[in-house]
């Protein structure tokens, strides 16, 4: 199935690893389609186990095929084209792009934020802010962490409301609730997840997730919130929009 170079410079896990890859992105090998077994494709490189599994693994890795004990290796499926606002909902953002998902809220209570997120939002050191923390479903893995800090002034009843389990906009419902967002700061970075976020993503402490951290404004300069967002850059293509959602 393909040639590998025997004293090339080139290990022989990257010629595989290098092969394979072409074939996905020439459109010879799509997504959902089963490659050869670890030994058939060890019987036509005429190459050994392990340097196959070694590609294999790495290509895991990065996303280009999912493995299932039992089944075999598949081509992913191909990153979700996904639009990144400041001023605008994940949720939102996912629907746009016509993808389904689902929710799941993890907290949604009064509590008191970290320094920096207090910081941020100007709150008095021990004043109690709104906490939202939900993970994001799509093609049935958890692939976005998303935590809000929101000041409480802003929420009245949103608190308690059941809008979030419901996959609803943080952002259209402060929006309902009269609150305008008028200016964002942002800061986009490799986030190396912690134990419990790990837990909740379904992944290994350690992993590097893209993460998007925000603070929106009133016209007046007041802060409303500090959001962030962890992204499995695996499953996403993200496209950073900065403009103001009408």
């Amino acid at each position: 199935m393909y040639k590998i170079v025997r004293g090339s410079r080139v290990s022989l896990q990257d010629q595989i690893l290098r092969a394979i890859v072409k074939d996905i992105e020439d459109g010879k090998l799509n997504p959902g389609d089963q490659l050869p077994t670890e030994r058939s494709l060890a019987e036509s490189t005429g190459a050994s186990l392990a340097p196959v599994r070694a590609a294999l693994k790495q290509l895991e890795l990065a996303g280009y095929v999912t493995r299932t004990q039992g089944r075999g290796t598949f081509v992913a499926e191909r990153p979700v084209r996904y639009e990144l606002r400041l001023m605008s909902s994940s949720t939102d953002s996912l629907r746009r792009a016509g993808v389904p998902f689902s929710v799941e809220v993890v907290d949604q209570s009064m509590a008191v934020p970290p320094v920096d997120a207090a910081e941020r939002l100007d709150l008095d050191p021990q004043a109690a802010a709104f906490h939202l923390l939900r993970v994001v479903t799509v093609r049935d893995a958890p692939s976005i962490l998303l935590e809000s800090w929101v000041g409480e002034a802003f929420m009245g009843d949103l608190v308690n409301d059941d809008i979030f389990d419901r996959g609803g906009s943080l952002y259209g419902a402060l929006k309902k609730n009269g609150v305008e967002q008028r200016r964002a700061a942002g800061q986009v970075s490799v986030h190396k997840l912690l134990d419990w976020e790990a837990d909740l993503l379904g992944s290994s402490f350690g992993t590097p997730l893209l993460a998007l951290s925000s603070v929106t404004y009133t016209a007046d300069g007041t802060a409303i919130d500090c959001s962030r967002g962890l992204y499995d850059s695996a499953r996403f293509s993200l496209e950073l929009d900065t403009s103001i959602d009408d």
